[in-house]
């Protein structure tokens, strides 16, 4: 059908999604190319992608793809919608407006938002010098599943494979089911992963499987999990996300364990098979005299992966903060726009600590980022997982009607996000990123950097964002930092420097003070754990 578009306001069956995209390869000839996969489900089900640049040569490819999760409504939906605006902006020259609206959350009153905007010119420069691929629905047998009535509260998380002849459930979690670390009982000492985690990081039977975390009987044993591997594996993709819901959170690599130097320190290496702890830095649950293993992923110039990481995943969230406020500049701290639509940053392994959740393999984000250590040839490449929407949203179900407009926000978050992440992309190659700015009065979190052993240890960086973006966000807030600071650093010094050559006095603060510090406030702000990637 010819632009405008109706609002989506139903969550879209499968065929209905490959219906939009072959209706926007015929409108946008020149701009939009859909390719259909030559493998089908299990259920005999064809899906496609779509490409959307306008010119030729080498350029940075940017692949999004959503529904790897059946009961994850909104991400599809969200994707498809992104890839109409883009389209009708470009050719029209138009911005891309996301009306007003009112959202109310499960618990509390409506919260009201501006219009905002997306402008024509962003879009031409994204499509003049990107190239986009877009993969808006990898799992339809399992979305068709979950949107068959009755509808189960829960919802369906895995594809439709048939349970094996021997017995067992349905299914596959295709997010398991990636070719990284997809034997997790060879990569991981999982005597040491149970004893810390409660449980494997995914299921190995299809047999009871209460959780819908089956790997599946073989790496990439789904053609659903092939058809995203084949997109990674043959395209120059040099950005990556993947969009799920729900939690508020943008997830950078990696999802297997904590971030290293050591070049050793790699999946590749079977050194280390049976060694890998999975423990984030400090653990006290990791043996003493144990090494801690940390996958290498390296911070040198000229490409500083893991700080480019670092910075596009803060814009992205920083993006999502300036569209709740309708332009140029974030919601005034603990303003309702800033509390309903703040997402939380960090490594995919340890960001759901010290509320639960810990590494794990096997998925879409990890195998992408994956690609540049198994051909070193290629490009770097930054993966990502976007953790849309909330249980204040109605979780993995969110209500599309108006009110309560559940879906019209999480569709403007992605809009947000994406936007954020096309930018840096058509800006390629980038300077080396900036440092994040500090106030300045501000400095380290010195107690929390002693006794975590490391600066960029989540709870140290989450305990420094609190107080120099959180509380520095109002006078009011800046004037109390200031003060917390003067009386902060008088003794924070020499307490750092007593426990650094003190383990058991580490341990101790660790365990009674700071674990317990962040779970606290984690709870309290909202940033707690939501759904598994």
């Amino acid at each position: 059908m010819p632009p405008p578009y109706p609002e989506i306001t139903a969550p879209l069956r499968p065929q209905q999604i490959e219906d939009a995209l072959a209706d926007l390869a015929t409108t946008f000839p020149t701009l939009c190319t859909r390719t259909v996969f030559t493998g089908k489900t299990h259920e005999g089900r064809s899906h496609s992608y779509l490409k959307i640049a306008n010119g030729t040569g080498e350029r940075p490819a940017v692949l999004v793809t959503g529904g790897v999760h059946a009961r994850e409504w909104a991400p599809p939906d969200a994707l498809v919608t992104f890839a109409r605006n883009l389209l009708v902006s470009f050719q029209s020259g138009t911005d891309i407006t996301i009306p007003a609206m009112e959202v109310t959350p499960l618990t509390g009153p409506p919260v009201r938002y501006r219009p905002w905007k997306i402008k024509a010119s962003d879009v031409a420069g994204i499509l003049n010098k990107v190239d986009l691929y877009i993969f808006p629905l990898v799992n339809p047998d399992g979305r068709e599943f979950d949107l068959t009535p009755p509808i189960d509260p829960i919802g369906w998380r895995k594809n439709r494979r048939p349970p094996p002849p021997a017995g067992g459930d349905i299914g596959v979690d295709l997010n398991r089911n990636f070719n990284i670390a997809w034997k997790f009982e060879d990569y991981y000492d999982l005597p040491l992963y149970v004893s810390r985690y409660g449980e494997e990081p995914a299921k190995r039977t299809p047999v009871g499987d209460i959780n819908q975390l089956y790997r599946g009987p073989n790496e990439h044993s789904e053609q659903e999990t092939r058809n995203v591997e084949s997109l990674l594996d043959t395209l120059p993709v040099h950005y990556y996300v993947d969009v799920h819901m729900f939690g508020r959170k943008i997830l950078h690599s990696w999802g297997l364990d904590g971030n290293g130097n050591d070049p050793a320190m790699s999946f590749t290496n079977p050194a280390f098979n049976n060694k890998r702890d999975g423990m984030i830095a400090g653990d006290p649950a990791l043996p003493l005299g144990r090494t801690d293993y940390k996958e290498y992923l390296p911070d040198d110039p000229p490409h500083k992966i893991r700080s480019r990481a670092v910075f596009i995943a803060n814009a992205m969230r920083d993006e999502i903060l300036r569209a709740a406020n309708g332009g140029a500049t974030p919601p005034a701290a603990s303003s309702p726009q800033q509390n309903h639509s703040d997402y939380e940053v960090g490594p995919s392994a340890f960001l759901y600590l010290p509320v639960g959740g810990g590494p794990t393999p096997g998925c879409a984000d990890d195998y992408a980022c994956s690609r540049q250590f198994v051909n070193p040839a290629r490009k770097p490449i930054f993966a990502y997982t976007i953790e849309t929407g909330h249980p204040e949203e109605q979780g993995f179900h969110c209500n599309y009607a108006n009110p309560p407009g559940h879906f019209r926000k999480i569709n403007r978050e992605v809009h947000a996000a994406l936007l954020a992440l096309l930018k840096v992309a058509a800006a390629s190659p980038l300077a080396p990123p900036a440092p994040s700015p500090r106030p300045p009065n501000s400095g380290p979190c010195l107690i929390a950097t002693a006794t975590m052993g490391d600066a960029g240890h989540p709870d140290v960086v989450f305990l420094r964002a609190l107080r120099d973006e959180r509380l520095r966000a109002t006078p009011r807030g800046a004037r109390l930092a200031d003060l917390l600071d003067r009386v902060y650093y008088s003794f924070s010094p020499a307490v750092a420097r007593y426990i650094e050559g003190r383990p058991r006095a580490r341990t101790a603060v660790r365990l009674l003070v700071i674990r317990p510090l962040v779970a606290v406030l984690r709870r309290a702000l909202g940033t707690g754990k939501g759904g598994r990637r």
